[in-house]
């Protein structure tokens, strides 16, 4: 009789190390930022030893006591949650999008575009920036426009 791998099989310690692997490496939030914090962190902590009151660690030369041993733990700690917690930059920035009833711009020039995605001043749903006035050609500013004449006197 084979034993199959499900989890009525599998031991406590088995399912705790699948659902740590499982948030590690199915999370869309790990980066390889985060796990150089993570790593940085834990050096530190590996290398003060404080749990070791008889260890000898040296920085510089000189011997660093048990209390400076905990310091550099607690701040190789503050490292780690650090790079957990820290809310890392967008790798791309965001669509831009426009009203079409006021003409406001979001998503460009660090406007955030609202999470409900309609204008705050408007209600009205917003539309992406790329191919607005196309769309839209009776809203587009006839003032800032070249003459037909001239766009043809430069080509």
């Amino acid at each position: 009789m084979e034993r199959k791998s499900t989890s009525e099989n599998k031991t406590k310690f088995d399912r705790f190390v699948d659902s740590v692997l499982s948030v590690i490496f199915d999370n869309k939030y790990i980066r390889p930022e985060r796990l150089i914090f993570l790593v940085v962190g834990l050096c530190m902590i590996l290398y003060d030893r404080p749990w070791d009151p008889h260890a000898d660690v040296y920085s510089r030369g000189m011997r660093v006591s048990l209390s400076g041993r905990w310091l550099g733990a607690g701040f190789g700690l503050c490292v780690i949650l650090g790079g957990l917690l820290y809310k890392l930059p967008k790798k791309y920035p965001e669509e831009g999008t426009i009203c079409p009833k006021c003409q406001t711009p979001f998503g460009v020039e660090r406007v955030k575009t609202p999470e409900n995605g309609k204008c705050p001043d408007c209600n009205v749903e917003l539309e992406p920036i790329d191919g607005f006035y196309d769309r839209h050609p009776v809203l587009k500013d006839k003032d800032n426009e070249f003459p037909e004449d001239l766009m043809d006197d430069l080509k």
